[in-house]
């Protein structure tokens, strides 16, 4: 896969015709995977996204994590090991490691378990609204 490869420029020309084309047919799931795709890898594509009226806060907001940080947190909190999540995010299983380490800080808990426990408890109290 292209993303996977290190080649990003590469991923993001292939993938912003066939966003557009994705787009123009209403296909919005294949849209949505490669928005998904686009988000995880960081590809720098022509992302033109509809305007949407008022964006949902993050659940995670107040715990003043980053946004890869969250992404991070939604993979520990799914259970994913730092190779897992390293796989998922593109980045270097180590980077994974240092993003784990900061959110355990962050939240002031000593373990993976219980950093998996607060989000779960965010992302329900965040649904149940």
């Amino acid at each position: 896969m292209l993303a996977e490869g290190g080649t990003r420029a590469d991923a993001a020309e292939v993938l912003n015709p066939g966003m557009a084309t994705a787009r123009r047919l209403g296909a919005e799931p294949l849209l949505a995977a490669m928005l998904a795709l686009v988000t995880r890898a960081r590809l720098p594509v022509e992302q033109q996204t509809p305007e949407v009226d008022a964006v949902a806060p993050s659940p995670f907001a107040p715990l003043g994590l980053t946004t890869r940080e969250e992404e991070v947190l939604r993979n520990v909190a799914a259970g994913f090991t730092n190779r897992q999540i390293a796989k998922e995010l593109f980045i270097s299983e180590s980077t994974a490691g240092v993003h784990v380490s900061n959110i355990l800080r962050k939240l002031n808990v000593s373990n993976r378990i219980q950093a998996a426990a607060v989000a779960h408890q965010l992302l329900t109290e965040s649904t149940d609204r």
